[in-house]
């Protein structure tokens, strides 16, 4: 976890994986620098949130009281970094949003229109995947602390797979000195692809306790991607974690030399500059992958193309200016997507139904204290990561976005756990009993 690919935190003293990509852990995590209670309580919390997204809400609310009573800024902007983390575990992208650092370019794009005239946008899944036909590599970053980034790695997926790529690379995903298990490569979570779907726990990874990302891995299992953990936890700093990444991709194509793959990152660990994983990653294998960049035009405003430009505000795009896709980074990034401004309060958020894949699901006054957690797991799967999950701190109703099934629904307040079934349909209410 390395906050956008060079940004680095002095007050961060370990990376989210670095301590857990081991079998066990002695004690908690030395997430934050220093010995006042308040951190010692949050690197206890966090702990726990990493390893198997327990007690989040605590967590949350920990780190808040903490970010509250900090001066610095540095320290502020590490606190930051994993709060939002964990609210993206815990379902509320829209504190998330307001949490996490900004590291997007405010690009000049309304002077760009100007030079080069009336840009042309085009669905972002179908033109990269129309430009991926010929080539081995597709690298495509994410926001870490805007989980709608996943979305369009989740609409390559299938488009990606009919051009004939096999292997889905993830940042997430915790790497061990293994060989192939059930298809899969180097995984801690060993059967995680005979399984079908990722463990709500460290053993799976990191970020992927985010029910988006879960959603993510299950579709690419259901597909036939092979996954592949790419991660490098214990380098001592960002070039050698690059170097080690991209030598690990690498790998796949020494074994396999018709691999073709999609790459999931963050951030810059995509540029072909300098020395980050996609550079390393080119110049040793000769392949030149497509990189792809989520973060620079994430949800800035339409207005800024110009009054003559056809801005499509329910989708992510690739712009085209002259017939050339724009990169805000020419020769680093070769496409930088457009997505508009976007919802984080549910109610509103319609990209959370994934293109039609889960239901919006209304709940009323779900639960009698708070705050409260709210998770929704499959039936059969009470270890997996969450279909949706919902952190709620003061009264109200309650939107989770669930594929139509079955359900184990629990309600948990520091009062206790209450648990209840429930059965989704298309364009209907769901059902709930009492367990």
């Amino acid at each position: 976890m390395r906050a956008g690919g060079r940004v680095r935190f002095p007050w961060l003293l370990a990376s989210v994986g670095l301590f857990l990509s081991t079998a066990s852990w002695c004690g908690d995590i030395s997430y934050i620098a220093g010995n006042d209670p308040g951190i010692v309580r949050f690197n206890h919390e966090a702990t726990r949130a990493f390893i198997d997204g327990a007690d989040l809400g605590q967590a949350i609310e920990v780190g808040n009281e903490l970010l509250a009573r900090t001066n610095d800024k540095g320290r502020a902007l590490a606190i930051k970094q994993l709060v939002a983390t964990f609210y993206t575990f815990a379902g509320r992208y829209d504190k998330a949003a307001q949490t996490y650092p900004v590291f997007s370019q405010a690009t000049a794009i309304a002077s760009l229109s100007k030079e080069r005239g009336v840009p042309r946008f085009a669905d972002a899944a179908t033109s990269i995947a129309a430009m991926a036909r010929n080539r081995r590599a597709v690298f495509i970053n994410e926001n870490h602390g805007a989980p709608i980034t996943r979305l369009l790695p989740l609409e390559l997926l299938s488009k990606l797979r009919a051009e004939g790529f096999q292997y889905l690379a993830l940042e997430t995903l915790n790497r061990a000195d293994a060989p192939v298990a059930h298809g899969c490569i180097a995984l801690v979570d060993r059967d995680l692809c005979q399984r079908g779907y990722a463990l709500d726990s460290v053993t799976t990874g990191i970020y992927s306790h985010d029910p988006v990302y879960g959603a993510l891995i299950r579709e690419a299992m259901a597909l036939g991607f092979h996954l592949v953990a790419y991660d490098v936890f214990d380098a001592g700093d960002d070039r050698a974690g690059d170097a080690g990444e991209a030598s690990n991709l690498a790998s796949v194509y020494n074994n396999d030399p018709s691999a073709k793959m999609l790459v999931v990152a963050g951030f810059d660990h995509v540029a072909k500059e300098g020395t980050n994983m996609a550079m390393v990653f080119r110049r040793i294998t000769q392949i030149d992958p497509l990189t792809i960049d989520q973060a620079a035009l994430l949800g800035l405003d339409p207005k800024l193309w110009g009054a003559r430009a056809a801005v499509p505000l329910d989708r992510a795009s690739v712009v085209f200016m002259d017939g050339v896709a724009l990169s805000t980074r020419p020769g680093a990034m070769d496409v930088s997507v457009y997505r508009p401004p976007f919802a984080t309060d549910r109610e509103k958020a319609g990209w959370l139904a994934l293109d039609g894949r889960r239901v919006p699901t209304p709940l009323q006054r779900p639960c009698t204290a708070y705050p409260c957690l709210l998770t929704a797991r499959r039936v059969g799967e009470p270890t997996s990561v969450p279909e949706d999950r919902l952190y709620l701190d003061k009264p109200g109703d309650a939107v989770l976005f669930l594929a139509p099934g079955r359900y184990t629904l629990s309600v948990d307040t520091q009062g206790g756990t209450k648990v209840s079934r429930m059965v989704v349909r298309r364009g209907s209410n769901p059902g709930r009993s009492t367990l």
